[in-house]
C-alpha cells in the first residue's frame, strides 16, 4: 500500500512540475552571447515529455514564412529541464518560474539568460496579409510613434527610418506572428482587439503596440503631370540647372540639363510620400535603405517635396506647366 501511494505521489509531483511549463512561450529577450539559443529561435513549446524549439525564417533561403522546428526529449526536474536530441544534450537552469514568465540559462553558461512570456489562448489571432496589404498604419507603443506602409505582399516601408523591409505573417499552432526585417519589430505576435484594432504584443505582458490604419490623403492621379522646379532650399552649389519632372502612373522622368532619368516609383498608401523601390542597397538583415520624397503640399498648380538624405534636408518647390 505504501509503495502504491509513493508511486502516486511521484507521478503527481512529476505532473505538477510539467504543468508549470506546458504551453507555448515566446522568447522576448536574450541577454548574453553564449549557447544555447539564437535570436531567431523564438518559440518554445513545452510538452509532457518533449520540447519543440521553433526558429522563424530559413537563413539559407531567406524565406521569412519558413519555420524550422527542433524537437528534443525532455526530462523535467524542480528547476531544470534536460533536453536531448541525437548526440546533443544540454540542461536549462530556471531562475524564474511563474504562470506567465520564465527566465533560464544554459546550466554551463549562466551568464546568457533568456526570458520567455507565455502566449495566451483566447486572443483573436485572425490577422491576415489582406488586413495589411495596401494600407499605412501609425504604429504607437510606449517608446515610439511612426508609420509603416505595407505596399505589397512582401514589402513593408518603414516610414520612421526610411527602410524598405520584407515581411510575412507566420502561423504556429493557432498563433500568428508578424515577421519582418525591421529592427524595430523583428518577430511579434499579431492579433486583433474586439474593435478590429490590430495589435503587436509587446516584449512584456503589460506592453502592446497598436497599429492605427491611416486614411489616404491623395492618390497617384493627383501627381500625374509636368512639373518645373522653381526653388530649392538649401540650393546645392553644384546644381547649375533647373530640374524638370514628368510624372506618369508608374514612372517619374527627371530631367537634369540634357540627361533624363526614368525611375519607377510608388506612393505610400496614406498618400504622404513618394518612394523608389528599385533604389538603395539591402543591409545584412534584408532591409533596403531608401530616400523618400515627403509631399509637403500638392494641388493642381504646385508640388512641394522634402527629401532627407544622410541627415541633410532639402525642400523643392515645383510649378505645373
Amino acid at each position: 500500500m505504501r509503495k502504491f501511494l509513493l508511486a502516486i505521489l511521484i507521478v503527481t509531483c512529476a505532473c505538477q512540475r510539467t504543468q508549470k511549463f506546458e504551453g507555448i512561450w515566446e522568447a522576448t529577450s536574450i541577454i548574453g552571447r553564449g549557447r544555447p539559443f539564437t535570436p531567431t529561435e523564438r518559440l518554445f513549446e513545452f510538452l509532457a515529455d518533449s520540447v519543440n524549439i521553433v526558429q522563424f525564417g530559413d537563413p539559407q533561403s531567406g524565406k521569412f514564412d519558413t519555420l524550422i522546428i527542433s524537437a528534443f526529449a525532455a526530462r523535467y526536474q524542480d528547476s531544470t529541464i534536460t533536453l536531448t536530441a541525437n548526440e546533443e544534450q544540454f540542461t536549462l537552469l530556471f531562475f524564474t518560474i511563474s504562470a506567465d514568465s520564465l527566465v533560464f540559462a544554459d546550466k554551463e553558461d549562466s551568464n546568457t539568460r533568456t526570458t520567455l512570456k507565455k502566449l495566451k489562448r483566447g486572443t483573436n489571432f485572425t490577422v491576415t496579409q489582406a488586413d495589411l496589404i495596401g494600407h499605412s498604419f501609425e504604429v504607437n507603443s510606449r517608446d515610439y510613434i511612426h508609420k509603416m506602409d505595407f505596399v505589397s505582399d512582401s514589402i513593408v516601408f518603414d516610414g520612421g527610418y526610411y527602410d524598405e523591409d520584407q515581411w510575412e505573417i507566420v502561423t504556429y499552432k493557432g498563433f500568428r506572428f508578424l515577421n519582418t526585417t525591421s529592427y524595430l519589430f523583428d518577430i511579434r505576435p499579431i492579433s486583433k482587439l474586439d474593435d478590429g484594432t490590430i495589435v503587436l504584443t509587446g516584449n512584456t505582458t503589460d506592453t502592446a503596440t497598436s497599429m492605427k490604419k491611416l486614411t489616404p490623403v491623395r492618390s497617384k492621379k493627383e501627381l500625374i503631370g509636368h512639373w518645373k522646379e522653381v526653388s530649392r532650399t538649401p540650393r546645392p552649389s553644384s546644381v547649375l540647372h533647373v530640374d524638370d519632372l514628368r510624372i506618369t502612373q508608374d514612372s517619374i522622368f527627371i530631367t537634369s540639363g540634357s540627361s533624363v532619368e526614368q525611375l519607377s516609383y510608388g506612393l505610400s498608401s496614406d498618400g504622404q510620400f513618394i518612394y523608389f523601390p528599385s533604389r538603395g542597397s539591402r543591409t545584412y538583415s534584408g532591409s533596403r535603405k531608401v530616400t523618400p520624397w515627403n509631399i509637403i503640399m500638392l494641388n493642381s498648380e504646385e508640388l512641394v517635396v522634402q527629401m532627407v538624405d544622410k541627415g541633410d534636408t532639402t525642400t523643392t518647390r515645383y510649378k505645373s506647366w
